[in-house]
């Protein structure tokens, strides 16, 4: 009985330090790989675009959804490759609009998933709101 304990015990033993070997994050609580998102970014924010950057505790698989307006309708979706520096630049998007960003990361062969909290950026202001208060005031005078 004991020398099936010891094998067992090597067995998980070996397992952990394979998935150590291969870079991925264990908790020494429960020996359960932690998929974690961190360093969450919003840069380079124009009239129409924005870049979104994030990382990953391990090599994983990320999508991210750009959400508008009250219905929270998606205005942008895109797939990043595995790695655990995650980068897009989301384009097409509407001046002076809050749009709000949430972000899944999986890796898919270990079940391991992971959704971040809503975030959110307001791109700038193209001017033209001030362009058409102008004219407004123009017509009143």
């Amino acid at each position: 009985m004991v020398v099936f304990y010891e094998k067992k015990l090597i067995i998980v033993s070996l397992f952990i330090f394979t998935l150590c070997m291969f870079g991925l994050n264990v908790s020494a609580v429960d020996n359960v790989p932690q998929l974690q998102i961190t360093d969450i970014k919003v840069e380079n924010i124009g009239y129409r675009s924005a870049e979104i950057s994030w990382k990953t505790t391990d090599e994983a698989e990320s999508i991210i959804e750009i959400r508008e307006g009250p219905n929270h309708e998606i205005v942008y979706y895109e797939e990043t490759r595995r790695g655990k520096e995650h980068k897009i630049r989301a384009s097409n998007l509407s001046p002076n609009k809050e749009y709000t960003y949430q972000i899944y990361t999986e890796i898919p062969e270990m079940s391991l998933k992971v959704t971040s909290e809503v975030y959110s950026f307001k791109t700038k202001s193209d001017g033209t709101e001030i362009e058409d208060l102008y004219k407004i005031g123009e017509h009143r005078i």
